[in-house]
């Protein structure tokens, strides 16, 4: 999100992408050209951009048609809306805690679609993802942080969920003003009880 002419935790956002990217095969020169697209945007309009890249193929022409492959950056703009009114509801067997490509947005945004699909199907805004145990994880776009009563925040392992940017920056914030945070598994029956 781009607001005032900035991009909110673009450090996070640098590591998330270069990790990523890494991990993936791009080149660090296409990381850094995504990186300094991104820059830009902030200095164009306030809202969400989204910065994507496809990974050039090495190989043969046939792979290029196939799956892209042009190493190509392309950029999505909307306006910010600030959101209504946030309806919950559970998304039985939806959260795979053992999925070690979670924590990449490539790999796990199919998955966020369902879960979206999913809430509006039922007259809901979003859906928290619950493992078939009963574990809960996240949302299709968002991560979750719960506010206890002796103000302590209480937010899911983050084993087998996308690392969000903005669950990153505030638990950084709590740490650098002594909020207290405990990680660790929730079961959907603990969130009941705490809502």
């Amino acid at each position: 999100r781009v607001s005032k002419g900035k991009v909110r935790w673009f450090s996070l956002h640098e590591e998330r992408l270069t990790r990523s990217a890494l991990y993936f095969g791009y080149s660090e020169k296409t990381i850094s050209k995504a990186l300094e697209v991104l820059r830009t945007c902030a200095r164009d309009c306030d809202g969400i951009w989204r910065v994507t890249v496809s990974r050039a193929f090495q190989d043969d022409t046939q792979h290029q048609q196939l799956w892209g492959g042009s190493s190509s950056i392309h950029v999505r703009y909307r306006a910010y809306q600030p959101p209504g009114e946030i309806r919950l509801t559970c998304a039985l067997g939806m959260y795979f805690p053992d999925d070690h490509l979670a924590e990449y947005k490539t790999t796990s945004y199919l998955r966020s679609i369902e879960v979206k699909r999913y809430a509006l199907r039922h007259g809901f805004t979003d859906a928290i993802r619950v493992s078939p145990q009963g574990w809960i994880s996240e949302c299709s776009s968002s991560n979750i942080l719960i506010v206890k009563e002796n103000g302590s925040l209480l937010t899911p392992i983050a084993q087998g969920l996308l690392p969000g940017i903005t669950r990153q920056g505030l638990l950084a914030c709590a740490t650098a003003y002594g909020q207290p945070i405990v990680e660790q598994k929730i079961h959907v029956d603990e969130l009941r009880d705490t809502c």
